[in-house]
């Protein structure tokens, strides 16, 4: 929208939502369906109270932080995450918030891999699709379907999954 009004509905088209992340969600007028979609969802999500960001914070992402930034690997735990203090607390977390998030759970190497290997498979990759051809137009998503043998640098990350 910094570019103005006459910008915005040049791009996206005439019936456009700009949704609260800032994303534009373009030609409404085309995908009515989408914009019913995003209408719904955001009127039924509620951010999380100040009172639940600051439990989060110092129950969970404060002292796995403190966590992360401390830990050096060694022969028995080669990843922060998978350290006998950190499943505690993102188990607990899962068990009570029903999530968690562990940054940089791929260490920066093993990202850095995967990263270039989607970069190398992105020419074979195709547009996503559902069984279902209305809600299949409205799906931006690359997908690929592969063997973990044959892209080698999945290795870590389908390890570290199982391992969780």
């Amino acid at each position: 929208l910094a570019d103005g009004a006459d910008a915005v509905i040049q791009e996206a088209g005439p019936l456009f939502l700009c949704l609260p992340n800032g994303e534009v969600l373009k030609n409404g007028q085309k995908e009515r369906w989408m914009l019913e979609y995003e209408l719904n969802y955001w009127k039924d999500v509620k951010p999380p109270s100040d009172a639940t960001r600051q439990r989060l914070e110092e129950s969970l992402w404060a002292p796995l932080e403190r966590l992360r930034s401390g830990f050096a690997p060694t022969e028995e735990v080669a990843v922060w995450w998978a350290a006998p203090e950190a499943v505690s607390l993102w188990g607990q977390a899962m068990a009570r918030e029903s999530f968690a998030v562990l940054d940089d759970f791929l260490p920066p190497s093993d990202a850095r891999a995967l990263a270039e290997a989607i970069q190398r498979l992105k020419p074979k990759m195709s547009r996503g699709q559902t069984d279902s051809e209305l809600s299949a137009s409205g799906r931006g998503d690359m997908v690929l379907w592969v063997q973990p043998d044959d892209v080698p640098e999945m290795g870590r990350l389908v390890e570290f999954t199982n391992a969780l």
